[in-house]
């Protein structure tokens, strides 16, 4: 499923209850993955290990251009 990719999906949220779980599945299938999450109630062990994590608001654009420029 992941064949061909070189960068992540950028997954919004992703320290949530919910969204970690989604997480937790790309990373199963295969897929690189990335997290971008204020932590305003999630919480960063929700995110597997091996997950690029990027504590911050989707709302914050240089943080945005920080994380795509990687």
């Amino acid at each position: 499923m992941s064949e061909g990719k070189s960068f992540p999906e950028l997954v919004t949220g992703g320290a949530g209850y919910i969204v970690s779980h989604a997480v937790l599945a790309l990373v199963d299938a295969g897929w690189p993955v990335a997290v971008i999450d204020n932590l305003s109630t999630g919480f960063r062990f929700a995110v597997p290990a091996g997950v690029a994590f990027y504590a911050g608001d989707i709302a914050d654009e240089a943080l945005l251009a920080r994380i795509f420029a990687e």
